[in-house]
């Protein structure tokens, strides 16, 4: 409660400058007053500013511990005629013990004070409702009318933040007025030009002395809405899309502006949560299309990407050896470490095959030398990882076999236009899932093409060893591969 502290010692300073202030301001536009003199100003203003003041705090205190569940629905919607109402109230009070002074002094009724009274009440309750405003706004907020147009809210925001100025201007002419008017009467002591130019000075004075508080109130409450808009910005730049701002003492624009961002905020965190749970049956790229764009029809285009083929060994023995609920675990503890791997070396996941997994790799700018490079490297990273996996995991040892190889192929939509499936078909995804059926053949569990390993880095090249005149299935000519032994 540290800001409705500061609220209360400034608004009760603001009130006790208020007493002689209204004195010299009453003795100067009511001929009345000016028979008891400046002093007994003070003691009228005082008595009407400590007992307004007094009562005006007790209401607050009342509504601060019972909160807003008693208020009528259109005050909770709009909480600073609460606190504008609070003073009000006060006023009525402060008025009532006026009347008591003055009949006690013999006072005419024909006095001003009231006038003067009511104006001071008017200023001070502007002051007290942006204040709380301020100091109460994360604790009683209003529920501020979000759905508004751009010119409502610019008109709200606006009157607003020239109320202020209005009602200074307001309190200056009428003493304006009033004095011009004392000066035509010739039943009273007319005021001379010094008193009336020093007089003019104070009230001056005050008006911009009130000013600069109201406004400090008015411009805290903007600074918050700033920074909070501020920090939802950031939010939204750091793509935490769950921020959602609160509307605590925000008003005009600020609402509005509130309100579309967390608008903003829910439709792009459902996007992401979305495009989230697309990506673990589709690729990322598929997702993203998908989004931007309705896919509809079945269509692909021709690319040379470095293809990735691997596979369990063994697996229709383990399957037989475990029960359904184990090889789903066993597989899911797999898929996982692997796909883990993969996605450190910017490698794809195209599709699951049973317990194959078929992936290629892809960058923004195609290069054959580094995109063969990533491959081998991933594939590398993946058995290492699985024998770290193997150590940790109380399922079967697994091992596997993988096959690398790049060429061209259709990377695309197949199916029908009711149900679609993106892929890589072609020769090149063929040559990869023979080179991996060579795993065993050839007792290594990496086997790559010669133009693969033609791309590797002199230090890796050493580790594979070369397979001459190898036949390959489906294939006329017999190759040369290159199988990890080391």
């Amino acid at each position: 409660m540290k800001k409705l502290s500061i609220f209360v010692l400034v608004f009760t300073l603001l009130n006790l400058s208020f007493i002689p202030l209204m004195a010299l301001y009453g003795i100067s536009v009511c001929p009345i007053l000016r028979v008891p003199g400046f002093r007994f100003g003070c003691a009228y203003t005082g008595s009407f500013i400590i007992s307004v003041l007094f009562t005006n705090f007790l209401i607050i205190y009342t509504f601060i511990k019972s909160g807003t569940d008693k208020l009528p629905n259109f005050l909770k919607n709009k909480l600073y005629l609460v606190y504008a109402l609070s003073y009000v109230i006060a006023t009525a009070l402060g008025l009532l013990i006026l009347k008591w002074l003055f009949d006690l002094n013999h006072l005419s009724g024909d006095s001003r004070a009231p006038e003067i009274l009511a104006l001071t009440s008017a200023v001070l309750c502007v002051t007290q409702a942006y204040g709380l405003n301020w100091a109460l706004g994360d604790k009683y907020p209003s529920k501020v009318s979000t759905r508004m147009s751009f010119d409502k809210s610019w008109l709200q925001h606006s009157s607003r933040t020239m109320a202020p100025i209005l009602i200074a201007m307001g309190l200056l002419t009428h003493f304006l007025i009033l004095q011009s008017m004392l000066l035509e009467r010739t039943d009273v002591i007319p005021a001379t030009t010094d008193e009336i130019i020093g007089q003019t000075k104070y009230i001056i004075l005050f008006i911009l002395v009130w000013l600069c508080i109201t406004y400090f109130f008015h411009f805290m409450s903007e600074r918050e809405n700033a920074l909070n808009i501020n920090q939802h910005l950031k939010k939204l730049e750091a793509q935490d899309f769950d921020y959602i701002s609160k509307s605590e003492g925000s008003w005009g624009l600020w609402a509005s502006l509130i309100h579309y961002l967390n608008d903003f905020s829910r439709a792009f965190g459902e996007r992401t949560k979305l495009l989230k749970s697309f990506s673990r049956f589709v690729t990322g790229e598929v997702a993203q299309h998908a989004l931007r764009n309705e896919i509809t029809s079945v269509s692909g285009k021709q690319e040379e990407l470095t293809v990735i083929m691997s596979d369990i060994r063994d697996f229709t023995r383990l399957s037989e050896e475990m029960t359904p609920d184990k090889v789903v675990n066993l597989l899911n503890e797999y898929f996982t470490v692997m796909l883990d791997e993969m996605v450190k070396h910017s490698v794809v996941v195209d599709k699951f095959i049973g317990d194959g997994i078929l992936a290629y790799v892809e960058s923004d700018k195609p290069q054959k030398d580094l995109e063969n490079r990533q491959a081998v490297a991933a594939s590398l990273a993946m058995l290492k990882r699985l024998e770290l996996h193997n150590q940790t995991s109380k399922m079967p040892v697994i091992r596997i076999g993988l096959g690398v190889c790049r060429g061209p192929l259709i990377k695309g939509y197949i199916g029908s236009t009711n149900k679609l499936q993106h892929t890589i078909i072609g020769d090149t995804v063929n040559r990869a899932a023979r080179l991996e059926s060579l795993c065993k053949e050839l007792g290594v569990p990496l086997v790559i093409t010669d133009d693969v390993w033609a791309c590797l880095e002199e230090e890796l090249r050493p580790r594979f060893k070369v397979f001459e005149n190898v036949k390959m299935k489906g294939l006329s000519k017999e190759i040369t591969v290159y199988g990890l032994v080391s």
